[in-house]
């Protein structure tokens, strides 16, 4: 079968790419609905979950089959974009606190009094995070939810004098498992609506130029045409 760039460019048209940076997350944790909202619109970086299905070999004669026994899952990493207070630390500290008690009760943690570095109940700290993935219209195209989550890991945060960038918190997150929804959401009314297009190339000179080439809505209508009068001595000169 011989490979056709009309083929690969209908295809591209139909269906459109996915772009890593069309998402957000909403996590379901301990906190209060305007911290986690806050959060949302913090978290600028994060990973789809992925799985793995362990195998055990198994031999009677011949080549070695691999036997699966079960599915594990790698913990996911979550980006955010620290405010001036360093609230989103904080959040999941206190979270933290609830699952190992390290300092004195405050915050989310307070109302499960603990002796220090006693650790909670395994129910009182697992909460829910949704990863919403969207197409370049604002149309939600897939939702990943990572279900008896928590934070296991809160990444250094580096300082210096030299160094003007924005702090970013990374935090590492455990799972039991996780759920995909694959069901597109409704449109989003603010779209816009493509109009129709050639899906193929066009050589000018040297050059060629492929992929969509939009057509007009609709052709131009007389009121769209400006009708000039020629000048006097034009009209003279074409009649000689």
């Amino acid at each position: 079968m011989s490979f056709k760039p009309s083929e690969l460019l209908a295809t591209l048209n139909k269906n459109g790419v996915a772009k890593s940076s069309h998402f957000e997350v909403q996590i379901t944790g301990p906190g209060t609905t305007g911290e986690e909202n806050d959060l949302m619109f913090r978290a600028d970086a994060c990973e789809l979950p992925g799985r793995t299905i362990s195998t055990a070999e198994y031999r009677i004669y011949g080549p070695i089959r691999k036997i699966a026994y079960a599915s594990t899952y790698t913990d996911t990493t979550i980006g955010f974009l620290c405010s001036a207070d360093l609230k989103e630390k904080r959040y999941f500290e206190e979270w933290q606190d609830i699952i190992m008690h390290h300092r004195a009760t405050s915050g989310m943690s307070a109302k499960h009094t603990r002796g220090r570095y006693e650790t909670g109940y395994y129910d009182d700290y697992i909460k829910t995070i949704e990863i919403r993935q969207y197409d370049e219209n604002g149309r939600r195209r897939s939702r990943h939810y990572l279900d008896e989550a928590y934070p296991i890991g809160i990444a250094p945060i580096s300082m210096g004098w030299g160094n003007g960038e924005l702090i970013r918190l990374q935090v590492t997150f455990a799972y039991h498992d996780y759920r995909a929804d694959f069901t597109p959401g409704p449109p989003n009314p603010d779209a816009k609506p493509a109009g129709p297009s050639i899906s193929g190339s066009i050589k000018i000179g040297n050059a060629t130029i492929g992929g969509n080439i939009p057509l007009p809505s609709s052709p131009p209508s007389i009121s769209d045409v400006t009708v000039r009068p020629l000048p006097a001595d034009d009209i003279i000169r074409r009649r000689l």
